[in-house]
C-alpha cells in the first residue's frame, strides 16, 4: 500500500523541552487516523511540524515521497478555532475561497469556477444559507465547519484537523464524520486530533496514540487497549480510569 506520510526520527522541542521525541510512522493512503493523548502530548505540535509550522531539532518529513514544500498543494489544514480571529471582518463566503488562492495566477483573481465550487462545499456542510454572514455571528459548530469548508476547497489529498469536534453540536460532529468517511472512501488520508476516547472506535481506523513519543499506532480496535492507554495517560488518576473503562468496553463489543 503506498505510503502517504512517512515520519522519520521526528524530534521537536521548545527552548529546553521536549514537545515530541523521535517519531517514527508510516500511514498509507486512505487512512482516516485518530491522534490521541493527554493535554500536552504533543498532538498538535505533530501537525504542525508536519507542515513545517514549527522546525524539528531532527528528522525528516515526505509527503508521497516528497518534503513539504513540494507537496504542499496537496495538503490541507484545519487549525484549532482558538487560534482564528474571529473579530476579522470577513464573510464566510470569502474565507472559503481562500482554499482556492493557491490555485490562482496571475493577478490571484477567483474564477466562476472556483466560487461555483465555494458553494457546491458550502452546500454540503448545510451552510450554503450563512455565505453572506460575517465570521464572528457563528456559532461553535458554524465554526468549525467553515474552516473544514475552505480545507475542502483545496482539494488535497492529505487533511489535517487539529480537534475538528471540540465545542461542536451533536449535529455538527455527525456531518463532520460522514463527510471525514467519505473523503477517506475516495482514498483521502486524514489525520484528526481527537479527545474523546468513547467515539474513536467508531470514527477512525487507526489510532496513532502519542505523548511526547509515539506510545502506538495501528488498527484502532488492536491499538486502543488498556496497556497502551496506560502507557500513554499514566497509571494514576480519573483520565487514566476513564480511558481504560472506555476501552475495556469497546473490546467486548459494548460500544456502538
Amino acid at each position: 500500500m503506498e505510503e502517504t506520510i512517512d515520519v522519520h526520527q521526528l524530534t521537536v522541542s521548545y527552548e529546553k523541552t521536549s514537545a515530541l521525541w523521535d517519531i517514527n510512522v508510516s500511514i498509507p493512503r486512505g487512512s482516516l487516523v485518530g491522534i490521541i493523548g493527554p493535554n500536552g502530548a504533543g498532538k498538535s505540535t505533530f501537525l504542525k511540524a508536519l507542515l513545517g509550522i514549527v522546525s524539528p531539532v531532527s528528522g525528516r518529513v515526505l509527503f508521497f515521497g516528497e518534503s513539504f514544500k513540494k507537496a504542499k498543494h496537496r495538503i490541507a489544514y484545519v487549525p484549532q478555532k482558538g487560534s482564528i480571529d474571529w473579530d476579522f471582518p470577513i464573510t464566510v463566503f470569502d474565507v472559503v475561497l481562500m482554499g482556492r488562492f493557491g490555485k490562482c495566477r496571475g493577478l490571484k483573481w477567483y474564477t466562476k469556477a472556483d466560487k461555483e465550487g465555494a458553494r457546491k462545499v458550502l452546500k454540503r456542510l448545510e451552510m450554503e444559507t450563512l455565505k453572506d454572514r460575517q465570521i464572528n455571528s457563528l456559532s461553535g459548530g458554524q465554526q468549525q465547519r467553515l474552516f473544514l469548508a475552505r480545507a475542502l476547497l483545496q482539494e488535497g489529498d492529505i487533511l489535517l484537523l487539529d480537534e475538528p469536534f471540540a465545542a461542536v453540536d451533536k449535529a455538527t460532529e455527525e456531518i463532520i464524520i460522514k463527510l471525514l468517511k467519505h473523503l477517506r472512501d475516495q482514498g483521502k488520508t486524514i489525520l484528526v486530533v481527537h479527545h474523546d476516547l468513547n467515539t474513536a472506535p467508531d470514527y477512525f481506523d487507526q489510532a496513532l496514540l502519542l505523548n511526547t513519543s509515539l506510545v502506538a499506532y495501528g488498527d484502532v480496535k488492536e491499538t486502543l487497549t488498556p496497556d497502551n492507554l496506560s502507557r500513554t495517560y499514566g497509571k494514576r488518576g480519573d483520565l487514566f480510569d476513564e480511558a481504560t473503562r472506555l476501552s475495556e468496553e469497546q473490546r467486548a463489543g459494548l460500544l456502538r
